[in-house]
């Protein structure tokens, strides 16, 4: 939606580098708001960038074999 009204647009990837990187500024400055996640001078512009470069540079993981949901499981009740 975002890109054909001409906006910039978030993949799924780069939501989840935001996201990533708006925990662990919360976790660093032991505040969990709004301003301590969105406080990019935490770790610093550089540090972030690479970050993201890295994320987005990852091929996507392929499964081998059968995937199994583990939740589904009943002998793995504990």
């Amino acid at each position: 939606i975002a890109r054909a009204h001409g906006w910039h647009g978030i993949d799924g990837v780069q939501a989840t580098i935001e996201q990533g990187l708006a925990q662990q500024r919360m976790w660093y400055l032991a505040d969990p708001s709004l301003r301590g996640g969105s406080d990019q001078d935490v770790f610093g512009t550089e540090m972030e960038e690479s970050t993201r470069m890295l994320g987005e540079s990852m091929v996507d993981i392929i499964p081998v074999g059968d995937e199994k949901d583990m939740a589904l499981d009943d002998s793995n009740d504990l």
